[in-house]
């Protein structure tokens, strides 16, 4: 890999950061910081995984406009094509986590 290539690595890793936190930001905004709340209305479906469809549907249901499969691919850490309890969870105590890092 040359140099050139990881540094488009790495603007690319930097979008998808920047994409995670705008996500957050208006999740936080919509929902306030109950992400239990944000699970129960993106797992429509109530069977305790968020299917990529799912996703896709409920993040423009909630009015984000950014684009929401870099996120869910980056939720999804195990790679099945569904983001489960835990994996989401994840998401929302890193948010905690950086939140109490800023005070």
């Amino acid at each position: 890999v040359t140099v050139k290539e990881w540094r488009v690595i790495a603007q690319i890793w930097q979008e998808l950061k920047l994409s995670i936190k705008e996500f957050v930001r208006f999740s936080q905004n919509c929902f306030g910081s109950d992400w239990s709340h944000v699970w129960t209305c993106f797992d429509t479906n109530k069977n305790g995984t968020i299917e990529a469809e799912e996703w896709a549907t409920a993040v423009r249901r909630v009015g984000y406009f950014g684009p929401p499969m870099p996120i869910f691919r980056c939720i999804d850490r195990d790679g099945t094509g569904k983001i489960s309890r835990e994996e989401f969870a994840s998401l929302a105590s890193s948010v905690a986590a950086a939140a109490a890092i800023a005070r």
